[in-house]
C-alpha cells in the first residue's frame, strides 16, 4: 500500500494497483483540496536500509506535460502540503 497525506479530500492508505504514479494516487485520495500547494507536492520513501528520499512533485508541470509523474512504489507516502 501508499499513503496519502495532507491537503487532499480523503487522507489514507491505499493498495498500490500493478504500476502506480504521483497523479493517480491523488486521484485515490480525491484530489488536492483548494488550500494545496500543488506545486509542492513531495513523495516520501524509504529503502532497504531505512534512508528517507524525498522526491519534489509539481503538479501543474506534470498535467501539463513539462515534468514526469513519478512512479510509486509499496510503502512511499505522498504529502500534499
Amino acid at each position: 500500500k501508499f499513503f496519502v497525506l495532507g491537503e487532499v479530500a480523503h487522507a489514507g492508505a491505499y493498495p498500490v494497483r500493478g504500476t502506480m504514479n504521483v497523479l493517480q494516487a491523488l486521484a485515490f485520495a480525491g484530489g488536492p483540496t483548494e488550500y494545496a500547494n500543488r506545486g509542492s507536492i513531495v513523495v516520501i520513501r524509504h529503502n532497504d536500509a531505512g534512508k528517507e528520499a524525498r522526491y519534489n512533485v509539481n503538479y501543474r508541470e506534470v498535467v501539463s506535460g513539462k515534468a514526469q509523474a513519478i512512479q510509486l512504489v509499496p510503502g512511499d507516502t505522498v504529502f500534499v502540503p
